[in-house]
């Protein structure tokens, strides 16, 4: 039997129909796919703890690689969820030729799941997000759903948006300063158009960055003021440089400190610990070297600011 890597990566993909963003983003990944798959084994290495006996949710799944390699490693029950109904179509569609595929594909946020497993009365054991807590809008309400579907839910979290390295922080800034600019003359547009009673729309565009356009209704027909926008702004978004898509709430890669997710999850008492994570062996030259001795040096104890990514273990004691 072929490896999945070595199957995904013969898959004609311009043959396939799907979305161009979603094919694109495949052929992106595919000069990677081994590094992917190995981060996948990492997280399912936790996840599984020798028991493939489970219920496992790929949350925000994407192009459904994750779920792939879960039912590779037999996990008895893979439920496949993400908000973009163009993602679903693509996994299904890769899944369909590679001959595997998650038992279940859903289309929605944490309250799609939370129904659909209360509807087909499932529990879930375990649930994993590849590169998607930093985009979630408000971690509060998502945490307060999955505890609610099984306080013991065990669950693994991968985020390139590693506080701790700040060559990860000037990149992503960098590209957060470029969205802000997009996503502020968004926001600004909407509440000159929606809200003709504001006569400042600038400055009510500068405080409500990180704030979907929903959050802003809700303010301005509250009448509050703008200062007590300008506080929620930084309530959500931490750090004067986060910023989200205002249509969806979906953020630029958020950095968030580590004890933001600590303080998220004490209230439920459950631990949380982070992993490092490491390099792509897998290149070929000089930089195949680095990664080596990148990770070698990751082996050691207080060396975070290097790690390229970060995996959040939650429940894990």
């Amino acid at each position: 039997m072929n490896s999945l890597a070595d199957t995904l990566r013969n898959i004609d993909y311009h043959s396939l129909a799907i979305s161009n963003y979603s094919r694109n983003y495949i052929l992106r990944m595919l000069p990677a796919i081994d590094y992917y798959l190995a981060i996948y084994e990492r997280c399912l290495d936790h996840l599984l703890a020798s028991n493939p006996e489970l219920t496992l949710v790929d949350y925000g799944g994407g192009h459904g690689f994750f779920s792939l390699a879960a039912k590779r490693r037999g996990v008895k029950n893979v439920i496949y969820i993400d908000h973009n109904a163009q993602a679903k179509e693509a996994a299904q569609a890769v899944a369909s030729i590679v001959g595997i595929s998650a038992d279940t594909y859903l289309c929605g946020d944490e309250q799609t799941l939370a129904e659909w497993c209360r509807d087909q009365r499932c529990k879930i054991d375990v649930l994993a997000g590849m590169d998607v807590i930093e985009h979630i809008h408000r971690l509060v309400p998502f945490f307060d759903t999955l505890m609610e579907l099984n306080r013991n839910m065990k669950m693994v979290f991968t985020t390139g948006s590693n506080p701790k390295n700040p060559f990860i922080r000037r990149k992503l800034r960098r590209v957060m300063i470029n969205d802000e600019n997009l996503f502020g003359e968004q926001r600004r547009q909407y509440i000159a158009e929606n809200h003709p009673e504001i006569e400042d729309t600038r400055s009510w565009a500068d405080a409500s960055r990180g704030l979907t356009f929903a959050d802003i209704d809700r303010l301005i027909d509250s009448h509050c003021s703008l200062e007590v926008a300008k506080t929620e702004s930084m309530t959500l978004c931490r750090d004067i440089y986060n910023t989200c898509d205002p249509a969806n709430g979906s953020w630029t890669e958020r950095i968030l400190p580590l004890n933001e997710y600590k303080g998220i999850l004490w209230k439920y008492h459950v631990p949380i610990h982070v992993e490092r994570g490491f390099y792509n062996t897998r290149r070929g030259g000089i930089k195949g070297l680095a990664s080596s001795i990148l990770n070698a040096i990751l082996q050691v104890p207080g060396t975070i600011a290097l790690a390229p990514f970060i995996i959040l273990k939650i429940n894990y004691r």
